[in-house]
């Protein structure tokens, strides 16, 4: 059970070692996930920034449409028809 100092000392430099690489490994995956949080984050970024440019292009679009009389119309000359529904698509 008894082991020879020297013995002792070489498992605890090679414990002091691993130590060390385990430390160096999580500063590099801290900095890796911290890039991928960033590089996710600004990707989300840009899919917002599209959808809202897409839809101020659809509110320019629809800007001086009054929808609300034209469906009421179509409803009115005939109520049974979902043609109107199509020519808004």
């Amino acid at each position: 059970m008894n082991k020879p100092l020297s013995e002792k000392e070489k498992i605890l430099t090679m414990l002091t070692e691993i130590y060390e690489q385990l430390e160096e490994m999580e500063s590099v995956l801290k900095e890796s996930f911290s890039d991928k949080r960033n590089s996710l984050n600004n990707a989300e970024k840009d899919k917002i920034k599209a959808s809202e440019q897409n839809l101020a292009a659809l509110d320019q679009t629809f800007e001086g449409i009054d929808f609300t009389s034209r469906i009421r119309f179509q409803l009115t000359t005939n109520p049974y028809s979902l043609n109107w529904a199509s020519k808004y698509r």
